[in-house]
């Protein structure tokens, strides 16, 4: 007697989750068919506000310390003059520091074979700059040829994305997403509801490396440097309700 009690309880639970499950399984397929997910873009062009260079320095000499010391000299008196040109401690970082000692192979006649010999040691240290007025491009340009440097690198232009308002390209993406959401739904002969889902795909702000540049320059002025735009782009994933 128990056992069938047991049975017919077991039975009547199967009943009710399956019928549950299925008016689960009811619900959201025709939650699906009530709605209608599209993308949408938008992009808008910024005039660049930043401009980045590295500079990197140089130095040899037989004697570590010598070598080391001649470097340093040569990076104290960058620093001194970006100081001088306003340059914020901020913005100037160290990008590498390098320490090596050069070999040489020679051959050894006595020996009948090639051998290594520790020449110079060589330090070289590669700074990061960044530019907050581009107007002052070409006077920093002129500034680092006069410094000791063995590698200009740059400028690098891009915008200064903590001062973006992104709101208008947003709502072009949006509005975008919504003008392919109408189409659809009045080719199905359904009406355009709310939206109930907004997610944003990822999209970078390029940098633009303009030229390169090498030591022995000299002090001439540098050629014009136009800092132009950069291309801001929004990608929203939207999901509307169909009516």
């Amino acid at each position: 007697m128990i056992n069938n009690i047991f049975k017919l309880i077991s039975v009547i639970s199967l009943v009710i989750f399956v019928a549950f499950f299925s008016f689960g399984i009811l619900n959201i397929s025709s939650s699906y068919k009530n709605q209608i997910s599209v993308s949408g873009s938008a992009k808008k062009d910024i005039s660049n506000q930043i401009a980045e260079f590295t500079l990197t320095f140089t130095s040899e000499n037989k004697d570590k310390s010598s070598a080391e010391n001649q470097n340093n000299l040569k990076v104290k008196k960058l620093l001194d003059d970006l100081k001088i040109f306003g340059i914020p401690e901020a913005d100037i970082i160290t990008e590498s520091l390098n320490v090596y000692q050069k070999q040489e192979e020679t051959w050894d006649s006595s020996e009948g074979r090639n051998k290594w010999t520790n020449t110079d040691w060589v330090f070289s240290q590669s700074i990061r700059i960044k530019i907050r007025e581009v107007s002052k491009v070409n006077e920093f340009t002129n500034l680092a040829s006069k410094n000791e440097t063995s590698n200009i690198y740059g400028p690098n232009f891009t915008v200064d994305t903590q001062n973006i308002d992104e709101s208008e390209v947003y709502n072009l993406a949006f509005e975008n997403a919504k003008k392919k959401a109408e189409g659809l739904a009045s080719q199905s002969g359904r009406a355009l509801g709310k939206a109930m889902y907004i997610s944003e795909t990822s999209n970078s702000i390029p940098t633009y490396p303009m030229f390169a540049r090498t030591s022995g320059m000299g002090g001439g002025a540098s050629a014009e440097v136009p800092a132009g735009t950069s291309e801001i782009s929004k990608t929203l994933n939207v999901v509307f309700e169909l009516r």
